[in-house]
């Protein structure tokens, strides 16, 4: 049989004469549609039939944020557990078990069709609530044995890329508040306290100092307050919450309103009664309290970016590209004993024996790397993705391999033929050949990424009710 080495293995051959031989002595076609449903029940289709989805959401600032962002995602019809963390902008959501009846009518793909609308009525709602949502991912699971390595086409290079590009836009975006806050505050401050003492009649219309502060005031207020306005207008329309942005809208549009009225009685020459020529505007105030709370939020992006620095180097450790070698039908032996650790009695195995210097090779995406594949991992370099030493370079029946970056061993693991190899640790003396066995999120350095970061999205019942 000849097949291409790159897409099926000897394994795979061998599964689907199995698969033929059993179609071969199958019951006849209706005997099957009529136990359909029993089939259906029975699998691993419908056995953790649900979906989950993963959202950036942008706008967050304090644990009330995240408790309006995780009630907006509960109030959608479908969803039974959501999970916001603050420090990475990320929401997850996991559907309810909707699909038993939806795969005797589409199948699977009206199972990821229903999957998908979910999700975007999940950002919707979010959307809705005030703040920028984004669906990174959203899958189906259960339709396959093979769902944790179902990780929706996005690596923990892509991830670490948004993560990145989300800290740089709010940063820039807070920066950029800051530094027009600053350039007109600080002037009307200096104008303040210059023209403190300067004597000047009120009642003959507003001086020229006034002027010039009711001109630096106004686009701070308008302006570095608009995303004040915006939040606090949303936070009380969609969930009738009086948040720290409503407080600070107030707070400013009164001292503003205040200075503004004041002027204006002085610019018509509005006689004061006794007492009362001491009131002059204060335009100052609203401005200088909106460039320290700006200020104040410019620092919180900054801490939360170093808060999930961590994480996103973590993901990092990942390589982005793998050396895919061609292995030819000729360089694999059949293991003809049970106890070899290179896998089961019957598999095909590449020759501990191979020059794996003169294989083929080709440079691959990590995203395309698929399981049973062959990648050759040079000396120094990390090791791709999940899998099982196939060969090494060299006399010797193994080589060395440095774990520090999962398990913190200082030292070099000897790893023998068929030993377990793990993606982002480096390889260290010789060049290797290395089985495929997991990627995606099957990989242990996924599973310890999603770890941390569904810690860090989880909340004490106590929080609730804060």
């Amino acid at each position: 049989v000849g097949f291409d080495a790159t897409v099926l293995g000897p394994n795979d051959i061998l599964e689907d004469i199995e698969k033929a031989k059993t179609m071969e002595t199958a019951p006849p076609t209706s005997i099957i549609e009529d136990d359909f449903d029993e089939k259906i029940e029975s699998s691993s289709i419908v056995t953790n039939s649900s979906g989950k989805a993963t959202f950036q959401v942008g706008g967050m600032s304090c644990a009330v944020c995240t408790g309006r962002v995780e009630r907006a995602l509960l109030s959608v019809d479908g969803v039974v557990e959501a999970s916001v963390s603050l420090p990475t902008s990320r929401a997850r959501v996991v559907f309810e078990d909707f699909s038993q009846h939806i795969l005797k009518e589409g199948g699977p793909e009206a199972v990821k069709k229903k999957v998908s609308m979910l999700a975007e009525l999940c950002a919707s709602e979010v959307q809705q609530g005030g703040y920028n949502c984004e669906i990174i991912s959203a899958i189906a699971l259960g339709l396959s044995d093979t769902e944790e390595d179902d990780d929706g086409g996005v690596t923990l290079a892509d991830n670490a890329a948004r993560m990145e590009s989300a800290r740089k836009e709010e940063m820039k975006f807070w920066r950029d508040l800051l530094a027009t806050a600053c350039i007109f505050t600080i002037p009307l401050v200096a104008i303040h306290f210059s023209t403190a003492k300067i004597e000047h009649d009120h009642n003959h219309g507003p001086a020229w100092f006034e002027w010039v502060s009711l001109i630096l005031a106004t686009p701070v207020q308008f302006g570095v307050g608009k995303k004040f306005y915006v939040s606090a207008y949303h936070s009380f329309v969609n969930g009738k919450v009086l948040g720290m942005d409503f407080l600070v809208a107030m707070g400013t549009t009164a001292a503003y309103a205040y200075s503004v009225t004041i002027f204006l009685l002085e610019e018509v020459r509005f006689e004061a009664g006794p007492g009362t020529g001491h009131l002059k505007p204060t335009f100052e105030t609203g401005a200088m309290l909106l460039m320290f709370v700006t200020f104040g939020k410019f620092l919180e992006a900054y801490a939360k970016g170093k808060t999930a620095s961590a994480l996103q180097k973590l993901m990092e450790l990942q390589p982005v590209i793998a050396t895919r070698a061609i292995v030819p039908p000729d360089y694999l032996v059949q293991i003809e004993e049970d106890g070899d650790a290179r896998g089961k009695k019957g598999d095909y195995v590449v020759s501990a024996n191979t020059h794996i210097n003169s294989l083929q090779t080709e440079d691959v995406d990590i995203k395309d790397v698929k399981i049973g594949d062959y990648l050759l991992v040079l000396p120094g370099a990390r090791i791709p993705t999940d899998g099982v030493l196939a060969a090494n370079e060299g006399q010797g029946k193994g080589s060395y391999v440095d774990e520090a970056a999962l398990s913190g061993e200082p030292f070099p693991v000897a790893k023998a033929l068929g030993d377990t190899l793990y993606g982002s640790t480096i390889n260290q003396l010789s060049v290797i050949l290395m089985r495929v066995t997991a990627t995606g999120s099957g990989t242990v350095l996924a599973r310890i990424v999603r770890l941390i970061d569904e810690a860090q999205g989880n909340r004490a019942p106590i929080q609730a009710q804060a």
